[in-house]
């Protein structure tokens, strides 16, 4: 549990400074958008493994691999997030890993919002809001 507490506040505090993150016009806005989702599925999946734990539930271990995966899949722009956080500049070689793994991330975020939404639409509301018109089950 203290895992999973410590990975929420270390995601609310990048998600605070991450607007100055990255530079360049439309591929900026882009990763901003892409972190904050993100962030706000990191967030919403800590809440999911804390209840899984608390419950001595088997799929913890499954949402700990999904977290993994996000966190892999992520780590370009949370790498530049600590960058800025800490006053030290975006290099090059950060700019073109975040350009590269922008669509991998943003991928695996919506993948993992959609375990999410399966598996507790409460969470899922309140993290990520409702559901889009696409993945809204049929009535």
């Amino acid at each position: 549990m203290p895992r999973v507490a410590s990975v929420v506040m270390k995601h609310a505090v990048i998600a605070v400074i991450f607007s100055t993150a990255l530079v360049g016009c439309s591929q900026s806005e882009r990763g901003e958008l892409v972190f904050t989702r993100q962030n706000q599925t990191a967030n919403a999946l800590a809440t999911i493994i804390m209840e899984a734990e608390a419950q001595k539930s088997a799929t913890a271990e499954r949402l700990y691999d999904a977290e993994s995966q996000l966190d892999d899949a992520c780590s370009a722009l949370r790498e530049a997030a600590t960058l800025k956080m800490s006053g030290q500049s975006v290099g090059l070689e950060s700019e073109i890993l975040i350009l590269i793994s922008l669509d991998y991330c943003a991928a695996e975020t919506k993948r993992i919002e959609r375990l999410i939404r399966r598996s507790d639409p409460a969470v899922a509301r309140f993290y990520l809001g409702p559901a889009p018109v696409a993945l809204r089950p049929s009535q």
